[in-house]
C-alpha cells in the first residue's frame, strides 16, 4: 500500500512537473516569437535600397563623407560613392563597426547626429 501511495505521488509530480515545464517551453517560445516579430516589423534595414558596410568606424569620418560630402570635396572615397549609390544618399543605410573602446562616446554621440538628421546610421562599439 505505502509503495502505490509513494508511486502515485511520483506520478502527480511527474505530471505536475512536465506540464510546467512544457508551459514554460511554450511561454518562452512564444516570447522568442514575439521577439523576432518585433525584430523583423522594427529592422533598421527595411527600405534600405543601398547598404553601406564601414569596418573599422574609427570616429565615423567615411560615414560623415558619405552623408556629407560637401565637408570633404576631395576626398577620394566620394566618386566611388557617386557610382556605387547615385547621389541616393537618402537611399543608403550605413552600418559602422568600431572596436575601440577609446572612440565609444564619441561614436553614441555621432549616431544621435545622423539620426536626427533622418540618416540611417547604426554603429555597432
Amino acid at each position: 500500500m505505502l509503495q502505490c501511495t509513494q508511486r502515485k505521488i511520483t506520478t502527480v509530480l511527474f505530471i505536475f512537473s512536465s506540464i510546467t515545464i512544457l508551459g514554460i517551453i511554450f511561454n518562452k517560445h512564444e516570447n522568442i516569437k514575439e521577439s523576432i516579430s518585433n525584430i523583423s516589423s522594427n529592422n533598421f534595414l527595411d527600405g534600405c535600397r543601398y547598404i553601406y558596410i564601414d569596418m573599422g568606424t574609427n570616429i565615423g569620418v567615411q560615414i560623415r563623407k558619405l552623408y556629407e560630402p560637401d565637408l570633404y570635396p576631395s576626398a577620394p572615397i566620394l566618386p566611388i560613392f557617386e557610382d556605387m549609390f547615385e547621389n541616393n544618399f537618402n537611399e543608403v543605410c550605413s552600418i559602422g563597426f568600431e572596436a575601440n573602446p577609446l572612440h565609444d562616446k564619441y561614436l553614441t554621440e555621432f549616431e544621435r547626429y545622423c539620426l536626427a538628421r533622418k540618416w540611417r546610421v547604426k554603429i555597432f562599439k
